[in-house]
């Protein structure tokens, strides 16, 4: 694969997919040549089996097309372009020791030209402790990497996968001056801009604090133990106002690994509905737990089922978490392991599942309006199957929900949007109609959209979501959506927000007591027999 140019277009950079090997091509000749030939460290782009990181990345260029730049998932490699010699860590293997990531820092554009003689500036990310800084570094041999400064922070720049956030990602270098403009962020500070000379210290030039006139949340790095050994990482927001001495329901959101946006700044949206709105929630007495998940191929919703179990486990000993009331919730990705989860456990209080994939087999062959098609996603992309359907049909349907519906006791709200081109709508429908036959607690919440819904539909799922765990996490009266539905013809006339006040808690499943029996009625009955003769 071709996965960059040099800026005269004199060489193409190759790789070969899933491999360690780097190419230079040179189009004149049509030599092509091993550039990265000895280096050990891995330069796989990271895949959705790995962490957050930059492996295989172009970083920059040197000189006139020379040498090219690359990173590993820690440091950053000079590679010549013109001759196969060795190449050389520019970073001397400081970002590996050290465990950091290290980033050039561009003067404003995401891949640009340095000089061998030229001062790097390098961007930090510490993915144990979640600061941020930055170093410097020159590339011959004698020089060492300094230090300029690291912090509880967060910065905006170009090229950083670590780098969060509303403002956009770009450090801007004055033209003429060793001057910086850089986004500076942390859990409690809005992102402000700030000038500085040589990185170590900054001076504001905005301030901006919304956050001052609500009560906000604070954040905490926790560490503990998976089911299966495993050291994962969380974070667990607090309100501004926490009171240790109280007990808090929980809510543990989950996509993926979030740890690493400790000192991000969150805005609160509540017009975008899929996840949940973390600053809304714990501004309003939730405390909300983010785990990390490691997945493994052919298995990933064991490695969820290991992560936010043993992360409930673990909160539920905290002295001020309500172990009783706990919940969850996830969108697309998210919203899959959380129909895994209400299949596969029983210790939430309620579960809100957004957009998720419910059966893997069904799943497997859907085509939404993209024309994309659902096979490589499932055996190597993000649902980690590891093989075709017909090469190992029992991790789909161990790793299908809908086999193991009978198990739910969680209450449950699903959304769904009709033209869902990643997650089948009919998939949802077949979760939702299996968990009603059943008799489980359950609702179905469908919007018009692609995937995720946004504005007036946002806005309505996210006051219906937070109705719904106020319910069970808070025992605050149920909604008459909830207890009694809102007729079709009712639709945009009735919105059913009002608190029930005859229904205190929905009964079980959705059907009447008549509505059961006829429809048990009719599944007791003897099929037609046909004989030929």
């Amino acid at each position: 694969d071709v996965f960059g140019l040099s800026p005269g277009g004199k060489y193409a950079i190759v790789k070969e997919r899933n491999k360690n090997d780097i190419f230079s091509y040179e189009v004149a000749t049509g030599t092509m040549r091993n550039i990265s030939a000895g280096i050990v460290d891995s330069l796989q782009e990271t895949d959705w089996l790995g962490s957050r990181g930059l492996g295989g990345v172009i970083a920059g260029w040197l000189g006139n097309e020379e040498a090219v730049l690359i990173y590993d998932k820690h440091d950053i490699w000079m590679m010549e372009l013109s001759k196969q010699v060795k190449p050389v860590n520019i970073t001397k293997g400081f970002g590996r020791q050290h465990n950091i990531a290290l980033t050039l820092v561009s003067g404003g554009t995401l891949v640009q030209s340095f000089g061998r003689k030229e001062l790097f500036y390098l961007s930090a990310f510490n993915p144990d402790t979640k600061e941020c800084g930055f170093f410097r570094t020159k590339l011959d041999n004698k020089s060492v990497i300094e230090k300029l400064s690291m912090g509880p922070y967060n910065y905006s720049i170009s090229g950083s996968p670590y780098s969060f956030g509303s403002i956009a990602p770009v450090i801007y270098k004055a033209k003429d001056a060793g001057v910086y403009l850089l986004a500076r962020q942390t859990a409690t500070e809005a992102p402000n801009f700030f000038i500085t000379r040589d990185f170590k210290t900054f001076t504001p030039v905005s301030d901006i604090h919304p956050e001052k006139e609500y009560n906000w949340y604070t954040t905490e790095l926790h560490t503990w133990t998976s089911l299966d050994g495993r050291k994962l990482q969380g974070i667990l927001y607090k309100p501004e106002n926490f009171d240790p001495k109280k007990k808090y329901p929980v809510l543990i959101h989950y996509y993926e690994e979030k740890s690493d946006a400790l000192n991000v700044y969150i805005t609160p949206d509540l017009y975008e509905g899929a996840n949940i709105d973390i600053p809304t929630f714990v501004s309003n007495g939730y405390l909300v737990f983010t785990p990390d998940i490691y997945y493994t191929m052919g298995d990933a919703m064991q490695g969820t089922y290991d992560a936010v179990i043993s992360g409930a486990n673990y909160l539920s000993e905290l002295p001020f978490v309500d172990k009783k009331k706990m919940g969850i919730q996830g969108h697309s990705f998210g919203g899959y392991e959380t129909n895994y989860l209400v299949t596969h456990s029983n210790i939430f209080a309620a579960a809100c599942s957004a957009a998720g994939i419910i059966d893997l087999i069904s799943g497997y062959g859907f085509m939404g309006d993209h024309g994309y098609r659902n096979q490589a996603f499932g055996e190597n992309g993000q649902n980690r199957l590891g093989a075709s359907l017909w090469e190992a049909p029992h991790i789909y349907i161990k790793n299908s929900p809908i086999f193991s519906l009978a198990n739910v006791t969680t209450p449950l709200l699903m959304m769904h949007t009709k033209n869902d081109g990643a997650c089948s709508y009919t998939g949802a429908m077949e979760m939702f109609i299996g968990l009603r036959r059943l008799g489980k607690k359950a609702w179905m919440l469908a919007y018009e959209g692609d995937h995720a819904v946004f504005g007036k539909d946002g806005l309505d799922f996210n006051v219906r979501m937070m109705q719904f765990f106020d319910h069970y996490l808070k025992d605050k009266p149920a909604p008459v959506w909830m207890t009694q539905g809102i007729p079709a013809e009712k639709r945009g006339l009735d919105y059913g927000f009002d608190y029930d006040t005859k229904i205190k808690t929905p009964g079980k499943g959705l059907l009447t007591r008549e509505e059961q029996n006829k429809v048990d009625s009719i599944i007791g009955r003897k099929p037609i027999v046909i004989e030929l003769k």
